[in-house]
């Protein structure tokens, strides 16, 4: 009974965001979103549904939260609202658990389960830092902000059920942000070659005084850009 869990979550999320009043954020097909997109959490009326279905098949609460955040793990979306959901039902499965992880009592599958989605979490939340300037257009301070609250709670939850931290949140921010700017210095790199010449075809790849100006001039105005959209929530 307890495998049934993610099923059911699957089919009440397919049946809150196919009703009419459900709006979509894209079009995209998702095969456990009935071909939508969520753009809000479950609402009270599907809350109820899981419950009463934990209620009737023997799952308990924290097996419930586990499946349903790692439901939200695997089809993890950037924008702001479901980050800061998961980050919630993140903390509220923390909530349940002692701090002490050597007074942990779970049957082994749930945190297998749990060790799984947060390690899973931690890897979105990896992927979305490294692409902060293509993710929120929008709104930049909330989107990061959002994000750093998730890192945070990811980490926390690491150190309770590993007992470890290997990196701090501001370790690892400087780690995504180097990452992040590698790649696009990459990207720039290419973009601009084809402009000034036909570098690719070179053997070997010699860099050009147009390409290595147009490079720095790029690498300026991404700086400013950071600076100017970001600076203000990484000094939070």
């Amino acid at each position: 009974a307890i495998s049934c869990i993610g099923f059911c979550v699957s089919v009440v999320e397919c049946g809150y965001l196919s009703s009419p009043s459900c709006e979509s954020r894209t079009e995209r097909r998702e095969p456990v979103h009935a071909g939508k997109t969520p753009s809000s959490p479950l609402s009270p009326t599907a809350q109820r549904l899981l419950t009463e279905f934990g209620l009737r098949y023997g799952v308990g609460d924290l097996y419930r939260k586990i499946i349903y955040l790692d439901y939200l793990a695997r089809h993890f979306d950037y924008e702001v609202w479901y980050i800061r959901h998961c980050t919630e039902e993140l903390r509220s499965i923390r909530e349940l658990l002692p701090r002490n992880r050597n007074k942990i009592t779970a049957v082994r599958k749930e945190m297998d389960l749990l060790k799984t989605t947060v390690h899973l979490l931690h890897g979105q939340t990896d992927n979305c830092l490294t692409k902060i300037d293509r993710l929120f257009q929008d709104s930049p301070t909330e989107g990061v902000a959002s994000l750093i609250e998730l890192l945070a709670e990811v980490l926390d939850a690491e150190m309770s059920l590993f007992g470890k931290r290997v990196l701090t949140v501001e370790e690892w921010l400087k780690r995504y942000l180097k990452r992040g700017f590698a790649l696009r210095y990459e990207r720039r790199k290419e973009i601009h070659a084809d402009e000034t010449m036909n570098t690719r075809t070179a053997k070997p790849f010699v860099p050009t005084p147009a390409l290595v100006n147009a490079l720095l001039l790029s690498i300026k105005d991404e700086v400013k850009e950071y600076r100017d959209k970001f600076q203000p929530v990484f000094r939070r």
